[in-house]
């Protein structure tokens, strides 16, 4: 799936790769036990069910506040929409896209996967400042974010567990 992106864009949120729902309707986070929309529409101060709005609508409203949407894979091979499935793995021309949006200063990669492949095709522009954080190119923060998938890991048991550190470390306003 292509970039949802504009030319104010500060924060690029990259995905491991889309879902079985998100690649059938060509829509991010289509799936919507996923609480992707729901921590959006928090952070940037929507007040309203993002489900309320139709797919344009949610992507219009990201654009509007700096926010960008991708993947950390072109393509891979998987069966159903778990990430540790994964395998035969293509990255994104991410650092291509960063060379035409120079205003992004930083990425949220969503969830553990979407951090390891992200990882794994820049490392040599990466300095690793944590387990969950590095700067690419001295200038953009890279953060390992909780996956807003509905499912229940060790640390973030619901969407609050996942709020609280999506907004500590969330850059636009």
């Amino acid at each position: 799936m292509p970039p949802i992106i504009s030319d104010n864009a500060t924060l690029l949120i990259l995905g491991s790769m889309p879902g079985a729902e998100s690649l059938r309707l060509q829509e991010y986070y289509a799936y919507p036990r996923n609480f992707f929309w729901q921590i959006l529409y928090t952070l940037i101060r929507v007040d309203r069910d993002p489900w309320s709005d139709s797919y344009e609508q949610r992507t219009d409203t990201l654009c509007d506040h700096g926010v960008a949407l991708w993947d950390s894979l072109r393509s891979c091979k998987r069966e159903g929409s778990l990430d540790q499935r994964i395998k035969e793995q293509h990255p994104n021309d991410i650092l291509g896209l960063l060379e035409g949006y120079k205003s992004i200063s930083t990425i949220f990669c969503n969830g553990g996967a979407s951090y390891k492949y992200f990882y794994s095709y820049a490392k040599d522009h990466l300095r690793k400042v944590s387990d969950d954080h590095a700067i690419l190119f001295d200038t953009i923060d890279v953060y390992k974010m909780p996956s807003t998938s509905p499912v229940p890991s060790k640390n973030y048991r619901n969407l609050e567990d996942r709020l609280v550190v999506w907004n500590s470390r969330f850059p636009v306003g």
